[in-house]
């Protein structure tokens, strides 16, 4: 699995034009989330376009605060302190370590959220009510041809701001769906939850890649 997508499925048209007042609202709201900390757990599938092959894990959790982040896997564990990365293979017990690369800030989990307005461009934002619940929907489209992440888009409730869907369509032209079961924000994090504890792994073997 690609260690550092947070997002689902993209699929739809997109609009070429937006209005000043859809603008600033959908990236008001991108705003509002990249400036909060949170966790969600979800379920996450990928396929790939030209293969139609499609992948399916059971569920995840991840945490973020700023550029911090934990992505906890069925088979790996990816930490990241703003300053290391360490992602830990659970079936090797394997660590490997290395320095957090700004370079790569596009392909991080929170920062999709914070620099949506640098990255993408605004293809569509609308709100539609489901079953009672009011969703605002918002797609990006990278502004860099290199960017990792092309296409993005992001379902959230409207009234508690809650992540309910994100789905990325990479360089790859490989689709990713995250489907969020649970949500919390502004929770509070101590300095250790974002990193590896080697104690907490016995026999695990350290691969220092700095």
């Amino acid at each position: 699995m690609k260690k550092y997508y947070l997002v689902l499925l993209l699929s739809g048209s997109f609009s070429p034009a937006m209005t000043q007042n859809e603008n600033k609202a959908a990236f008001a709201l991108l705003d509002h989330i990249s400036q909060h900390s949170f966790r969600a757990t979800f379920t996450y599938t990928n396929r790939s376009s030209q293969l139609e092959l499609l992948e399916h894990f059971e569920g995840g959790q991840i945490a973020i605060q700023g550029h911090k982040y934990r992505l906890t896997l069925p088979g790996q564990e990816v930490i990241n302190n703003g300053k290391i990365v360490w992602t830990y293979l659970k079936d090797a017990n394997e660590v490997q370590i290395t320095d957090y690369a700004p370079e790569q800030e596009a392909v991080t989990p929170g920062t999709i959220f914070a620099n949506s307005r640098r990255d993408y461009t605004l293809c569509s934002f609308d709100t539609h009510q489901t079953n009672g619940h009011i969703y605002d929907n918002v797609e990006l489209l990278a502004k860099d041809a290199e960017n990792s992440l092309s296409k993005v888009k992001i379902t959230v409730e409207h009234t508690t701001k809650h992540i309910e869907y994100v789905e990325i369509m990479d360089s790859n032209q490989t689709l990713h769906s995250f489907y969020i079961t649970d949500f919390e924000y502004n929770l509070k994090f101590d300095k250790a939850f974002f990193s590896f504890n080697t104690e907490e792994h016995q026999g695990v073997e350290v691969i220092d890649m700095r």
